[in-house]
């Protein structure tokens, strides 16, 4: 192994502390898992990726689309209340991995929290800050639904059910720090799941709808519309 890809496996670890992809956590395995940091980067960065990538075209389209402000609904309404609780534990994350980096024991030979926690924490974050306002701009142009926002949760699901399990059920070494945040991960991961489900239904259209010429804007992309 050449100096150059030493320093670079070196610099890795330090962000990471394990390697990304390791057959002894998937193939050769009683239990079919990744390692620590495949869950705290890949698995989280893939579903915030793809609704980085959509966000520009739902904003487009919310622009596009003008019509009136949707009425408060119990589908609007839990949307909203879900992602504000998502966007107050992903701060709580950060904090917590901030606390346990500062408060951590100096002599240990293996730190608890690594650069990988820090940015999985900010990454959900402002990811989460962005779905909160393509929400509001949703409900303020009219549209019923989003298939951005439906494909983006569903894939967060999927990922992030990987990692739940990988706690609940082995308690994965090296994949969270406390109790504070294996707390933290399993509530975030109900909470994706909730908004899975409401992301399958399209919110109430307004009464007065105009429905003469143009009526592309009644069409939606939900599961289930009513």
């Amino acid at each position: 192994m050449t100096e150059e890809a030493a320093s670079s496996i070196t610099t890795f670890n330090t962000f990471c502390l394990s390697r990304e992809w390791n057959t002894n956590f998937t193939w050769f395995s009683p239990f079919l898992d990744f390692t620590p940091c495949f869950h705290k980067t890949v698995l989280v960065y893939v579903p915030c990726t793809i609704l980085w990538l959509l966000a520009p075209i739902e904003f487009f389209l919310n622009a596009k689309h003008g019509r009136a402000n949707l009425p408060w609904t119990w589908r609007n309404v839990s949307r909203l209340v879900v992602v504000g609780l998502l966007i107050l534990f992903s701060l709580v994350e950060f904090a917590n991995v901030t606390y346990v980096a500062f408060a951590g024991d100096e002599d240990a030979a293996i730190p608890k929290v690594f650069g990988a926690d820090f940015v999985a924490a900010g990454v959900k974050l402002v990811t989460f800050v962005l779905i909160m306002l393509l929400i509001m701009a949703a409900k303020r142009s009219g549209r019923l639904s989003s298939a951005a926002q439906f494909v983006f949760w569903v894939t967060l699901s999927v990922c992030q059910g990987f990692t739940f399990g990988s706690v609940v059920s082995r308690d994965l070494p090296g994949l969270t720090p406390n109790v504070v945040a294996k707390v933290v991960l399993v509530a975030e991961f109900l909470l994706e799941f909730c908004a899975t489900i409401l992301a399958c239904f399209a919110d109430k259209p307004l009464e007065y709808m105009d429905i003469k010429g143009d009526c592309s804007y009644l069409v939606d992309t939900a599961i289930l519309v009513k």
